[in-house]
């Protein structure tokens, strides 16, 4: 099953001279990288203000096994870390889509795990079939992937 996922707004905030509300309430330029370096290994989007790895996990076959891999995780004096959520994965993917990464190396081409509304944990991609009315994304659902964790 794919779940298909339109991207049109996302450019909003690749525009020039624009800015936007970050979480904290004050105004982020669009024009500069979203993704900020604020400790080693860490990425802080400055936008929605979560935290994410730069560094993703080996290869995981198993939905209980990445659950367990972000929930142990603790790096940088955090251990509140998690499996991102769809919408969260959908927003990630979209910042480097828009090479909105900054210093930060990420570049999530590959399949990740990711929780669902309802709570399920699944792996997928984004993939892009064709070119419409802006950027159009299917997210393909994969059997294995790696964990990106994110954290509040």
């Amino acid at each position: 099953m794919k779940l298909l996922i339109f991207v049109c707004c996302c450019v909003a905030f690749s525009l020039t001279g624009c800015a936007e509300k970050g979480v904290d309430g004050r105004m982020v330029d669009a024009a500069q990288p979203r993704l900020l370096k604020p400790a080693d290994g860490i990425c802080r989007d400055e936008i929605t203000g979560l935290m994410w790895l730069e560094k993703r996990s080996r290869k995981i076959t198993d939905s209980a096994q990445a659950a367990k891999y972000a929930a142990g995780l603790d790096r940088n004096g955090y251990n509140d870390w998690r499996l991102p959520t769809l919408l969260e994965f959908s927003s990630l993917n979209a910042t480097c889509m828009l090479h909105k990464t900054g210093e930060c190396q990420i570049q999530d081409k590959s399949a990740y795990w990711f929780t669902t509304g309802d709570g399920q944990v699944k792996a997928g991609r984004w993939v892009a079939p064709d070119y419409t009315c802006g950027l159009k994304y299917e997210l393909e659902e994969t059997a294995k992937g790696y964990v990106r964790g994110v954290r509040p």
